[in-house]
C-alpha cells in the first residue's frame, strides 16, 4: 500500500539541452509516457497522484538553448503536457505555472537568477502547494 496522495512535478532540467547537446535531456514523448506511467502505479496502489504544472522562468535576457529554442518556451510545452495528461486521466492538477503568472506576483523577484525560486519565491510556491492540498486534508 502506498501513500494516499503523490505529487508528481517534473523537473525544469527534463526539459533542458544536458552541455552543448541539442536534445532534451527527457523527449516530451518520453516524459509524457513517463507521466502517464507514475500516475498509474500511484493508482494501482490505491493513491491519488496529482500533478503539478511548473513554474516558468523569468530571464530579462533569456539565452537560448543549445538547440536554440528558449528554455521557458519548452518549459511551457512540457507544461501543457501535464494539464493535458491531467484532464485526460481525471487527475488533480496544481497549476503552479498559473499561479506565478497571476499580476501580483509577475513584477515580483521570485527568482534569485532567472530559473531558481529564491526565498520569497519558495514561500509563493509552498503556500499555492499548501492551498491546493487543502481539500485533500478534510
Amino acid at each position: 500500500i502506498g501513500p494516499e496522495i503523490t505529487i508528481i512535478e517534473f523537473g525544469l532540467n527534463d526539459c533542458s539541452c544536458d552541455g552543448h547537446s541539442v536534445k532534451n535531456r527527457v523527449s516530451i514523448e518520453e516524459y509524457r509516457a513517463n507521466l502517464k506511467a507514475l500516475a498509474k502505479i500511484v493508482h494501482g496502489r490505491g493513491g491519488q497522484p496529482i500533478l503539478v504544472a511548473n513554474h516558468l522562468p523569468m530571464y530579462s535576457n533569456e539565452p537560448p538553448q543549445p538547440d536554440g529554442q528558449l528554455y521557458s518556451t519548452k518549459v511551457a510545452a512540457y507544461n501543457a503536457i501535464v494539464r493535458e495528461l491531467a484532464q485526460e486521466m481525471d487527475l488533480a492538477l496544481i497549476d503552479a505555472e498559473a499561479h506565478f503568472a497571476a499580476p501580483e506576483y509577475t513584477s515580483q523577484k521570485l527568482r534569485a537568477d532567472g530559473l531558481h525560486l529564491n526565498l520569497e519565491g519558495n514561500h509563493v510556491y509552498a503556500r499555492a502547494l499548501y492551498a491546493a492540498l487543502r481539500p485533500f486534508a478534510d
